[in-house]
C-alpha cells in the first residue's frame, strides 16, 4: 500500500523495486488555475475548477521520467459509490488531444523528475468534490512478468463547478456583463414591500465564503438527488430550492410570518445576507429561525452562484397561490352566482 503525507505531500511507500516509479509530490498549480477559472475569490485552499475548461498540474517523481517506458493514469471519482455508468468515475489514459465533451489529459512537458500535464474536465461532469487516484506505470515488467505499477491517492480533493463561460455547458451565458452580475457578484439588492410601497434592501450573497461551498455540499448530500444527477443544473436547482425551505422539506430555514418572534431567534427583517444563515445551519445542523420569501430567495441565489449557476433574486408582488394543483388561480361560485370564498385560491 502507499499514500501521500497530507501535510508535506511526500510519498509514503513500503514496496520498492528498481523499476517502480513513485510520485513524490503533486502540484495542482492552484493559484494559476483558480485565476484562469475565475475561482480565485473563493476562500478555500482547495483547487476549484469550472467544468469543460483546461487546467494544469505537475507531478514530481522519484526517477527521471522516460515517456518510452513510463506512463501515468488518473482516476477521478465523486460520491460514495462512484460508477462509470453514472458519470461519477472516469479513468484517464493520455489523450492525443483535449475535447471538453469528456475528461482527458495530455503530457505537456517533462524535465528530469518533473512532469507537467494539461487536463480537461467534462462539460457534463457532476459538480462536487472529486478524489484523484494516480497510477505510475513502468512497462519494464517485474519478476512475475507484470508491469511495475504504483498507486497514490491524492490527499486533497478538487471541486468542479458549472461553467457559464463555456458554450457547451447548459448554464452558458453569452453576455459577459450577465456572467459578472449573476455568477461573480457577491452583493446585490432585493426588493421588498408591497406592490404599492416597495424598496430595495442591500444583500450580501457572500458565495465565496468557506461555509457556503461546504453547506451546498452538505445540502446536496441530504437531497433526494443522485450524485450523477448533479450534472443537471435544473435538477440540482430544484433540489436546493426544496431544501432551503424547512417548513415543507425539512431543510435549512424555517419560515414564519408573525408580528413578534421568540427569544434566541432572528426576525426575518434583521438578516442582511446569506452567510450567517448558512454558517448557523452548517454549525448546528438544524433549521435556522426565521426567514420569509426574500430571505429564501437570497440564500438560494447564494448557493447557486457558489456552484456556478447564474442566478438572481426576483420579487413578485400579489402572488397567486394554487392550493389544489390545478395550475390556475380559481374563483368559485354557487349555482346562484354567489362567491364561495373558502374554496378560492389566494392572491
Amino acid at each position: 500500500s502507499s499514500g501521500i503525507n497530507a501535510e508535506y505531500g511526500n510519498t509514503v511507500r513500503d514496496d520498492e523495486g528498481p523499476e517502480k516509479i513513485w510520485v513524490q509530490t503533486i502540484d495542482w498549480m492552484i493559484k494559476e488555475n483558480k485565476t484562469e477559472h475565475r475561482t480565485d475569490q473563493y476562500d478555500n485552499k482547495r483547487l476549484i475548477l469550472r467544468r469543460g475548461k483546461e487546467f494544469k498540474m505537475k507531478l514530481k517523481l522519484d526517477k527521471e521520467f522516460d515517456p518510452e517506458k513510463h506512463s501515468i493514469v488518473f482516476t477521478f471519482y465523486t460520491g460514495d459509490k462512484p460508477a462509470l455508468s453514472k458519470g461519477t468515475l472516469c479513468t484517464l489514459h493520455e489523450s492525443k488531444k483535449l475535447d471538453n465533451k469528456d475528461w482527458g489529459f495530455i503530457l505537456e512537458s517533462h524535465e528530469k523528475e518533473e512532469v507537467t500535464f494539461k487536463m480537461m474536465t467534462s462539460v457534463s461532469a457532476p459538480v462536487g468534490y472529486y478524489k484523484v487516484l494516480i497510477e505510475s506505470i513502468c512497462s519494464v515488467t517485474d519478476s512475475a512478468g507484470s508491469p511495475n505499477i504504483t498507486k497514490i491517492t491524492c490527499p486533497e480533493e478538487i471541486f468542479v463547478l458549472f461553467n457559464c463561460w463555456c458554450p457547451e455547458d447548459s448554464v452558458f451565458l453569452e453576455d459577459e456583463a450577465q456572467r459578472e452580475e449573476y455568477v461573480l457578484n457577491d452583493t446585490g439588492l432585493i426588493w421588498v414591500g408591497t406592490y404599492r410601497d416597495f424598496e430595495p434592501i442591500p444583500w450580501n450573497f457572500g458565495q465565496y465564503e468557506v461555509c457556503v461551498l461546504e453547506c451546498a455540499v452538505y445540502l446536496l448530500s441530504n437531497a433526494n438527488l443522485a450524485v450523477g444527477a448533479r450534472s443537471d443544473p435544473v435538477k440540482l436547482t430544484r433540489a436546493l430550492s426544496a431544501l432551503v425551505n424547512s417548513n415543507d422539506e425539512g431543510g435549512m430555514l424555517w419560515g414564519r410570518w408573525t408580528e413578534t418572534y421568540p427569544p434566541n431567534s432572528t426576525d426575518p427583517t434583521e438578516w442582511v445576507g446569506s452567510v450567517e444563515i448558512l454558517r448557523q445551519y452548517l454549525l448546528n445542523e438544524e433549521p435556522v429561525r426565521y426567514g420569509q420569501c426574500w430571505v429564501f430567495s437570497g440564500v438560494l441565489t447564494t448557493l447557486l452562484r457558489c456552484l456556478g449557476i447564474p442566478a438572481r433574486c426576483v420579487t413578485n408582488f400579489e402572488s397567486g397561490h394554487d392550493t389544489d394543483c390545478s395550475y390556475s388561480i380559481d374563483c368559485h361560485y354557487d349555482v346562484e352566482g354567489n362567491p364561495v370564498d373558502d374554496l378560492d385560491d389566494s392572491i
